[in-house]
């Protein structure tokens, strides 16, 4: 399992030199800047997640690699992987986009069994599988560039190792997004 997540760490670190261009790239003839944002996603519970990367300013295309944790009631869970966007509408004050994201997770439930006096948690149950990310918004730009984001945003988990009856689960579920985009 810490294979796993050593190699996910490493290509998303591996990503970050890409993205860690001019910020002035466009004004400088290069056509492509470097773009993050940070966002609060509020699926079950609370979730935080952060992406940076290039946007290729021609084409209105974004890759970078992305990293989020999501806390819902009795459980948790970490992803980590690459996200890309498409900005299919600009405009001097909004712009729409959609995009997707695919890495993998570290989650960890805790399980409730009829066996357990009220009060006390049941056993912890943790998997590790693949993440895929869909995303739908709207970006509200600011005047000094930057833009606060809305998405809707749909993951899907679906594990590969881990839980304590060997059964391989799939879970979806959809989040509000709100980001700062710069």
């Amino acid at each position: 399992m810490r294979k796993v997540l050593y190699i996910i760490l490493i290509y998303v670190l591996a990503s970050l030199p890409a993205a860690a261009q001019d910020s002035a790239g466009a004004e400088n003839g290069k056509g492509s800047r470097y773009e993050g944002s940070v966002s609060i996603e509020l699926p079950f519970g609370l979730g935080l997640s952060t992406s940076h990367g290039v946007r290729f300013d021609k084409t209105d295309f974004y890759i970078g690699g992305m990293a989020g944790i999501n806390h819902m009631f009795l459980l948790y869970d970490v992803t980590a992987g690459f996200d890309m966007r498409y900005y299919f509408a600009s405009g001097d004050k909004m712009e729409g986009f959609a995009g997707m994201g695919l890495g993998g997770y570290f989650m960890q439930a805790t399980t409730v069994d009829d066996n357990v006096p009220p009060g006390q948690a049941g056993s912890p149950d943790c998997e590790v599988g693949v993440a895929f990310t869909f995303t739908v918004g709207m970006g509200f730009k600011l005047r000094n560039g930057d833009a606060i984001d809305l998405a809707l945003k749909a993951k899907h988990l679906g594990s590969m190792l881990g839980n304590n009856d060997n059964t391989k689960k799939h879970m979806t579920y959809p989040t509000l997004s709100i980001g700062y985009r710069f």
